[in-house]
């Protein structure tokens, strides 16, 4: 097996991290209560409300996003009341655990893995539930490589409720088109290292005044998540713990890149690339699992003559995928193509896996 610096990642996170974001990350370490680090960290926040679309503060954590997942129900949520998580993937699933564990009474509305939301359902759920205070679901399934169209859900259900409309946007910030203002998103979530080009270990989370309202409302619980604590300390430029300063220092470069080429380019580019690897494993007879396929990785059914391609791409081409989970372990591998990913990766991708599979 290819040592591991040699190995070309094409897994759904973590993606690869560009030279000059890694080189940024290297430079010597900032005093998080200095005038330097509150510029860097005023950039990267201005940058991370420009890639959100909104006008409302982007608070930067020290956590993975299923951290910045927790502090969203820690602070919106309150025991007793109805939430709806929508699954139809792994981590769907792990947002109803999560709300469940806080004392909030869930919904489920459940879907096949690979099939995709479909707003009508939403809209009866909600006819026949008006109690409901919050609505989970995911905009890219990373688990089966499925988009969601949360525009049109969120367009439901701000017509038909009051509820709060909360969004996992890990794998599609940076990747696909959305517009938390105007789709009138409550909560949006990423994390760093998809999308955003960056190493692992920090996320992001936004809240509109609505949901800002109802965390005000709310006995403050925790210290960690306090997210309070973390608004009111973003206002003057910091954050409230020591927080992951050479992360926020690739990422702040990273996402400088995503701008200077511009977030249209980079939807474009993104759908661009997705098309060009699954054009070339149709002409291999490989057929995608998702009836939705987003623009981030692809779900590839296993060839029954390779059912160990993954080891192989790895062993023999050094390029690492990853493999399906749960149920789907064995039935499907997925290979990414988002984040710092180019026409010649794709051809580069796509050429290991003809050899392994022919």
């Amino acid at each position: 097996m290819l040592a591991n610096n040699r190995e070309k990642l094409h897994t759904p996170g973590p993606t690869v991290v560009p030279p000059n974001v890694l080189e940024a990350s290297a430079q010597p370490i900032l005093y998080h209560r200095s005038n330097e680090f509150r510029e860097m960290f005023r950039a990267l926040s201005a940058n991370a409300e420009k890639i959100f679309h909104t006008k409302n503060p982007v608070l930067t954590l020290t956590c993975s996003a299923t951290g910045a997942a927790e502090a969203a129900i820690q602070n919106i949520g309150a025991t007793g009341e109805k939430a709806v998580c929508i699954m139809n993937g792994r981590f769907g699933e792990r947002w109803l655990e999560l709300i469940t564990l806080y004392g909030i009474k869930t919904q489920p509305l459940r879907y096949e893995w690979g099939k995709t939301v479909q707003p009508e359902d939403i809209r009866a759920l909600l006819h026949n539930n008006p109690d409901i205070s919050m609505i989970w679901m995911v905009h890219c399934e990373t688990s089966t490589g499925t988009w969601n169209d949360i525009q049109k859900v969120a367009e439901i259900v701000k017509k038909e409720s009051n509820a709060l409309i909360c969004i996992d946007a890990v794998t599609s910030i940076g990747v696909h088109e959305c517009l938390m203002d105007e789709w009138g998103i409550d909560v949006l979530i990423t994390g760093s290292q998809k999308g955003l080009m960056s190493p692992p270990g920090i996320s992001f989370i936004s809240l509109s005044e609505t949901a800002w309202k109802k965390v005000y409302e709310q006995p403050r619980r925790g210290m960690y998540f306090d997210l309070i604590r973390a608004l009111n300390n973003y206002e003057k430029g910091l954050t409230p713990w020591t927080p992951a300063i050479t992360l926020m220092v690739a990422a702040r470069q990273a996402t400088d890149m995503l701008l200077q080429e511009g977030l249209t380019h980079v939807w474009k580019r993104h759908q661009e690339l997705a098309d060009m690897f699954r054009n070339r494993m149709e002409t291999l007879g490989l057929r995608n699992f998702s009836e939705a396929p987003c623009n981030a990785l692809s779900a590839l059914y296993i060839p029954k003559n390779v059912p160990d391609i993954t080891d192989r791409l790895l062993a023999e081409h050094g390029i690492r995928v990853s493999k399906g989970q749960e149920q789907l372990e064995g039935i499907i591998f997925r290979a990414a193509h988002m984040g710092w990913c180019t026409e010649q990766d794709i051809i580069t991708l796509s050429d290991a896996i003809k050899a392994v599979v022919e």
